[in-house]
């Protein structure tokens, strides 16, 4: 892989995906590139002050001037920075109850946590953050943080849909599909294709700062699907190179559903899905 000086800092990265895409495997490669993604994670490494601010039905409906408090305030934390703004005011409702997925004691022990003078990454280190709910505000991320890139995790998209792990459907699906939801493997379907038409169009306005990352490709051959990611991040590899896939456990991917298996599916989204798979998957 190419060595690329280091100049100025380089932006921060984001990387996201539907539940089950892959998105752990991911984090811990960019992590074995030196990366910092943050204090407050869980075993999947998902960054949890990112979980506290962004991961809630009203994040939706915050104005603009809103979320951008939010995102400089999870910036400067990353970052060991003081805020502009005092975050235990802003901050006041954040854990005053509970929200899907989270207890009240839970999210006061990340509010705790993102208070507390933290002292950032370290000196250097290239920074960003791995949350699979990220892409449901990717798009005012990217206007709010001009230099910011987002992975899109992707996994064969009839897998997904028949995969156990409802939680995004269960979140969001009726705002992306704005329909009452069954849970059928239809809805699990549409939500899927309608979360990648979204980053796709996204991809077209924001060019050069989305990829499209494949769990399957780098499940069946790590080394080229690593070195599309460590060139859109600009990442070099750890001086040891073995240390690239550290901890990372490669499993074959499961035998992904077809679309044969997709009853009363939309033939649109089929269609949809297979050219996707063809070309990312």
């Amino acid at each position: 892989m190419i060595h690329r000086p280091q100049t100025a800092p380089a932006p921060p990265f984001a990387i996201g995906g539907l539940g089950g895409s892959g998105t752990r495997a991911t984090a811990m490669l960019v992590r074995n590139c030196g990366c910092w993604l943050g204090e407050d994670l869980n075993d999947a490494l998902d960054n949890l002050w990112f979980t506290l601010l962004f991961k809630r039905a009203s994040v939706l409906t915050d104005t603009d001037a809103r979320l951008e408090d939010l995102f400089t305030l999870f910036q400067a934390r990353m970052q060991g920075e003081s805020p502009r703004v005092d975050p235990a005011e802003m901050l006041a409702s954040f854990a005053s109850s509970e929200r899907a997925g989270h207890t009240a004691e839970w999210l006061k022990e990340r509010l705790q946590s993102l208070l507390a003078a933290p002292a950032g990454r370290p000196e250097g280190m290239r920074w960003g953050w791995k949350e699979p709910n990220t892409h449901i505000i990717i798009e005012r991320l990217l206007r709010l943080a001009p230099g910011l890139k987002y992975v899109h995790v992707v996994r064969n998209p009839f897998y997904m849909a028949s995969s156990k792990n409802r939680n995004q459907l269960i979140n969001w699906g009726q705002v992306f599909l704005d329909r009452d939801l069954s849970g059928s493997l239809r809805d699990a379907l549409a939500f899927w294709v309608a979360i990648h038409k979204r980053i796709e169009a996204l991809d077209a306005r924001y060019p050069g700062r989305i990829l499209f990352f494949s769990h399957d490709r780098f499940m069946a051959d790590p080394e080229p699907e690593a070195k599309r990611l460590l060139g859109f991040l600009e990442l070099d590899p750890p001086a040891n190179e073995n240390r690239l896939f550290e901890d990372i456990l490669f499993l074959p991917s499961p035998s992904p559903d077809t679309a044969d298996a997709m009853s009363g599916a939309d033939a649109d989204d089929l269609a949809y899905c297979k050219a996707f798979a063809a070309r990312f998957v």
